[in-house]
Parts: C-alpha cells; sequence; structure tokens
C-alpha cells in the first residue's frame, strides 16, 4: 500500500562543496579560482583573514592579476565576510574556475 522510498544520495551542489572547503581553511591555506576575462581576468584567492583574532571578519577575497596566465604577485583585497557561503557564491556566480599556484 505504501511505496519504500528509494535509497537515493543527494547530490551535493557547487555552493555547498566550495562552502565547505572555505569552512575546512586552516592558517595560510588559500582557495585560489581564476575568474574570467568579462570580470578582469584575475584570480580570486580565498584565505582566512589574519586580523580575524583583533576584530576583523573571518575569510577574505584577495585579486590578483594575471600575466600570460600566471599570477603577478601583487594581491589587494577586495573584500571580507565572516559567512562561507557569501563567499562561495560571489565566485561561483562569476564563473570562478578552480586554479593551482
Amino acid at each position: 500500500m505504501f511505496a519504500k522510498k528509494k535509497d537515493t544520495v543527494r547530490s551535493v551542489s557547487p555552493i555547498e562543496e566550495l562552502t565547505t572547503r572555505i569552512l575546512a581553511l586552516i592558517d595560510d591555506q588559500e582557495i585560489v579560482h581564476k575568474l574570467p576575462e568579462f570580470y578582469g581576468n584575475e584570480l580570486a584567492i580565498v584565505s582566512l583573514n589574519p586580523d580575524y583574532q583583533h576584530g576583523g571578519k573571518k575569510y577574505r577575497i584577495l585579486l590578483e592579476r594575471t600575466i600570460d596566465g600566471q599570477p603577478s604577485g601583487q594581491r589587494r583585497t577586495s573584500w571580507d565576510s565572516d559567512k562561507a557561503k557569501e563567499l562561495a557564491k560571489w565566485i561561483l556566480e562569476r564563473n570562478g574556475i578552480p586554479f593551482q599556484l
């Protein structure tokens, strides 16, 4: 009379996956995504904010220009947040793709 639900594995959305990676950051770890040319052809780097212990927000996004596909070495802080999901959404809305330094 009542059908049993099939055991299905819930897929993880890209935002949830990136949020989980951001939440797992420790010390000097970084998560890097390359933004398309439309958004300046820059790298978006998520890291823990070193000022967090002194009243700053927990995470920050740094932007770094690329030269011939390689990082320029000059980073600037774009913005910071206490919400990992907010950062993940910002990167994925801009079609960021993972990038290895």
